[in-house]
C-alpha cells in the first residue's frame, strides 16, 4: 500500500501497528516541524486512505487565486477605521 510523502516535510511516513492490532500513519523525522500523524484505525487501509486524503487545492481564476488579495483586504480595513 502506496503511501504519500508527509504534505510538510517530504519525508516517506511510517505505517505502524500498536499492541492492540490498531494502525495509524505518522511522519518520524524529527527534522518536521509539525510531524502529523493520522487517528487510530482497525484497519492499516483506512489509516493510509486517512493519511493520503489532502485538502482540496485553492480555486483559481485565470491564473490567481480565488478571492481577495492582501492588499485587497489591507485597503478593505483601513477603511474601515
Amino acid at each position: 500500500m502506496e503511501l504519500k510523502p508527509c504534505p510538510f516535510c517530504g519525508v516517506a511516513p511510517i505505517l505502524s501497528q500498536d499492541y492492540f492490532g490498531r494502525y495509524d500513519v505518522r511522519c518520524l523525522n524529527t527534522g518536521c516541524e509539525i510531524m502529523p500523524s493520522t487517528r487510530v484505525y482497525d484497519k492499516a487501509e483506512d489509516a493510509a486512505e486517512a493519511w493520503n486524503r489532502r485538502a482540496e487545492q485553492p480555486r483559481r481564476i485565470d491564473g490567481q487565486p480565488a478571492g481577495i488579495t492582501a492588499e485587497q483586504f489591507d485597503s478593505i480595513y483601513e477603511e474601515a477605521d
